[in-house]
């Protein structure tokens, strides 16, 4: 999978997007049978960030501890951790006493490593060994260069962590056939068209000029291929990588044929497929559950729902907290801003001040101020999904915010500072909008509040964010406000604030979203857009490179990595 973030069990707003994760088990457990019969192998990868997205993965006592018990069902031939696991402690001891063993050296990430350098976090790579003796391919696993992280993890930068000594060791070919490597993977938590990226292609092909390379990427949330051997200068006719999107909104197909001949080019393929019950049934041959006398749905791929549909009510996911007046969308279009349909915009600047002054929740108490006016400042990754029109569900405000993070208050800020921190000081020669002031809903924060001069303040930021708003605020005058924590959560201020006013007594009709691949409002919607969740049931892309020639043929289904054998 490409950054699952908890989405197993299909999407109730998007009813074209209605895969689960028991259609994930049998996509894949009947591909492989029908590649047995076939005298062909085929295997599957995921590449980070299982967690933080609903509240599948984040409403239990330790986060993930429902979506790893659940992976473990799926069978994968490798896995590398993503950043969101990275940020608990809790979490990443989970995965270091129990969801990294499970998979017996299969959990890898080169660059990642348990802080305790007694405890081991993850093994650095591992190797497959192909049927009737053709080799192997190696399969690596790295993180992008993280910034920070809980502090029982430690990140190794993806440049230093290719000099060391065990990528000399993983990347060391062999003369004997059997042992030869002829192909390698690497499973990287990274974007397609980072910097990261490009050191690791650079890396291995200074070792393996011509064995053939897959990169499969994730992390940006984007659907998207590079064929290196148009993009890179010099070409490099050797690799390819893949990205797909996330929250099982698709899932892409790459091949590539190999041959034994250095003088026959790799050929790579793919395709993407969407994540829809009727695609995923079609890609694998199968035509409204059956294919032949097979039918779809297996004893395992039923029992993984079930545990779904358990889960899901043990932890009240689809309780109603109350009815959203109308779809607020986390990228919207001018005409959604215009009427006020901006998630952003409508959280700084209602949600948020509806609960203050925070003053009163911080830890220690603060000095309260008469007629306190709440600013709220929020981060462009804070908010992960649109909130619908219609009943809300306590699962609908962990898809919008799964991090929960702490609120935290600048308490009696000056107007006049205020003013300059917001680009409003009419003496400045040069008027600056400081970015963490930025509302990334509609652009125009600098105008959505006018500032007072006369007026006493308190900024409101979330635990992510406050230390951007402390540095803003030293630009202006350094050391003469810092940051309170306060005793609420940014999820439960928006739980509060749906209970509050709008009330589940009240029940409007629900927006059908029509998925046209015309309609450029779908929410969420833009190819250009990093963190863009979506794509309509009739969107299909695929593309294929070079001519066909035969030996090898390589199968990789994007989030999942299928990769198969013609013996």
């Amino acid at each position: 999978m490409v950054c699952l973030h908890g989405w197993i069990n299909g999407n109730n707003h998007q009813s074209f997007l209605d895969a689960d994760f028991g259609d994930v088990y049998n996509f894949i457990h009947h591909v492989k049978d029908s590649a047995t019969e076939n005298n062909k192998s085929i295997f599957a990868f995921d590449t980070g960030d299982l967690t933080q997205g609903t509240g599948l993965s984040d409403a239990t006592p330790t986060q993930g501890e429902f979506i790893f018990n659940i992976a473990k069902k799926i069978p994968y031939s490798g896995l590398t951790v993503g950043n969101h696991e990275l940020g608990s402690e809790a979490c990443v001891d989970l995965i270091a006493n129990d969801f990294a063993p499970y998979w017996q050296g299969k959990f890898i990430s080169a660059n990642v490593e348990y802080k305790d350098p007694y405890k081991k976090f993850a093994d650095k790579y591992f190797n497959i060994s192909l049927p009737n003796g053709q080799g192997r391919i190696v399969v690596l696993g790295f993180l992008y260069n993280l910034g920070s992280a809980a502090a029982n993890i430690k990140i190794t930068k993806v440049a230093d962590t290719l000099t060391k000594e065990f990528m000399n060791e993983a990347l060391q070919d062999s003369s004997d056939p059997s042992e030869k490597i002829r192909l390698v993977v690497s499973l990287c938590h990274i974007a397609t068209d980072s910097a990261e990226t490009e050191e690791i292609r650079r890396s291995i092909r200074s070792k393996l000029p011509k064995v053939p390379l897959i990169l499969l990427t994730g992390h940006s949330h984007m659907y998207r291929t590079r064929n290196y051997s148009t993009y890179s200068n010099p070409p490099d006719k050797y690799s390819f990588a893949m990205e797909s999107a996330y929250y099982l909104t698709q899932i892409g197909r790459i091949s590539v044929i190999l041959s034994d001949s250095e003088s026959v080019d790799p050929i790579f393929e793919y395709r993407f497929i969407n994540g829809t019950k009727d695609d995923i049934q079609k890609a694998a041959g199968f035509i409204n559950g059956t294919k032949g006398d097979i039918l779809w749905e297996t004893d395992e791929g039923t029992e993984i729902r079930k545990l779904i549909k358990e889960k899901y009510e043990e932890l009240r996911l689809s309780e109603v907290i109350g009815n959203a007046p109308k779809t607020f969308y986390r990228n919207p279009a001018y005409a959604q801003i215009a009427s006020g349909q901006a998630l952003y915009s409508y959280i700084v600047d209602q949600m948020m001040p509806d609960h203050g002054p925070y003053s009163q929740l911080a830890i220690p108490e603060c000095n309260t101020v008469d007629e306190v006016i709440t600013v709220g400042v929020l981060g462009p990754s804070s908010v992960r999904y649109d909130l619908y029109e219609g009943p809300v569900i306590l699962n609908d405000i962990f898809t919008i915010d799964p991090f929960n993070d702490q609120l935290f208050v600048f308490e009696g800020v000056d107007g006049v500072d205020m003013q300059k921190v917001m680009g409003q000081d009419t003496n400045q020669q040069i008027k600056t909008l400081q970015k963490e002031f930025i509302d990334y809903g509609d652009k125009k924060e600098i105008s959505n509040v006018t500032i007072d001069p006369t007026k006493k303040y308190e900024i409101v930021a979330t635990s992510y964010d406050y230390k951007g708003v402390q540095t803003a605020l030293n630009k202006v005058v350094i050391g003469k406000y810092s940051a309170k924590e306060t005793s609420i959560g940014m999820r439960q201020m928006l739980i509060d604030y749906v209970k509050k006013y709008w009330s589940s007594d009240i029940d409007p009709q629900p927006t059908e979203i029509d998925p046209s691949p015309t309609d450029t409002s779908l929410p969420g919607i833009s190819k250009s857009d990093p963190d863009d969740p979506y794509l309509s049931s009739q969107y299909s892309y695929s593309g294929k490179i070079s001519i066909k020639t035969s030996f090898i043929f390589v199968y990789i289904f994007i989030p999942l990595l299928f990769v198969t054998f013609n013996v």
